[in-house]
């Protein structure tokens, strides 16, 4: 189930999902990456920082350079239902991001060269 759902902050942009499901808790975070303000990536992190004590990072993936806000926007969401719906189904954290993220690179939303 997405538990939480914020919206793009203000400076930034960044957004992020809390999810919570039968096999895993994961939280997506979507922001620039690093010291590279024009790259944006999401960052999975497996636990729900508001329930559990130490959430890790365990995928991240860099969006497509030159992807539109709305599409990236949108690939954010498209990612969290999918996760869920995944998660729901008791599929583990790390095969739904595989899946996800061949997916994902196959209709040229992620980079070839970031997927994890």
């Amino acid at each position: 189930m997405i538990v939480c759902n914020l919206p793009p902050s203000f400076f930034l942009g960044s957004l992020a999902t809390a999810i919570r499901t039968p096999a895993f808790n994961c939280l997506l975070a979507t922001s620039r990456n690093g010291w590279c303000l024009n790259r944006w990536a999401a960052f999975i992190f497996e636990g729900d920082p508001s329930v559990d004590k130490r959430p890790k990072l365990c995928g991240s993936v860099g969006y497509k350079r030159g992807l539109a806000k709305a599409a990236r926007l949108t690939a954010h969401q498209k990612l969290a239902e999918r996760l869920d719906t995944m998660g729901e189904q008791g599929m583990p954290l790390e095969l739904a991001l595989k899946s996800i993220f061949h997916d994902f690179q196959a209709h040229g939303i992620i980079e070839p060269s970031c997927d994890r």
